[in-house]
């Protein structure tokens, strides 16, 4: 089994989710902003820093099968195959980490709850709102935004409650 690095795991989702970046290029914005909320909330606090940045580079990676852009809602399952069949190893943490950063989802570990939590946040940044309003998305663009923002505010909430 091979170890997950910070630079394999890019390396990997870079692979899975811009393949299909002409169908669906909001998989690789949204994980640029997960990997940049895991480092700033991470920040000075007793985490896991490493494996907390290898799974937001891996958490959407399963997206890369099946029909896209149709959203799966075993891509978490199926990240974690990806994950197998590519031979590394995958511990407790990473699993934790991973099939847990959904909204109603409940991680075990701090890092799952990081990972859920920024997830959530890239509502706010300017490329997800460009692609979300101008792009070639079939979502009902005002749904799916209200359902993100108040994710995010659930979570940020979240976020002030976690002791560290």
């Amino acid at each position: 089994m091979k170890k997950l690095t910070i630079k394999n795991a890019r390396k990997l989702a870079e692979k899975c989710l811009l393949k299909n970046r002409e169908i669906d290029p909001y998989h690789f914005i949204h994980t640029l902003k997960v990997v940049q909320a895991v480092k700033i909330i991470s920040k000075n606090k007793k985490l896991d820093e490493e494996t907390l940045e290898i799974c937001a580079w891996l958490h959407d990676i399963g997206y890369s099968m099946g029909n896209l852009p149709n959203r799966d809602p075993n891509h978490a399952e199926n990240s974690i195959r990806i994950l197998i069949d590519n031979g590394f190893e995958v511990t407790d943490k990473i699993k934790d980490c991973i099939l847990n950063h959904g909204s109603n989802r409940n991680p075990k570990t701090k890092e799952g709850k990081i990972l859920q939590i920024a997830v959530k946040f890239n509502i706010i940044d300017k490329d997800f709102l460009d692609y979300l309003i101008n792009g070639k998305s079939k979502d009902n663009k005002i749904e799916f935004l209200k359902y993100r923002a108040d994710s995010a505010i659930k979570m940020l909430k979240k976020l002030k409650s976690l002791k560290f």
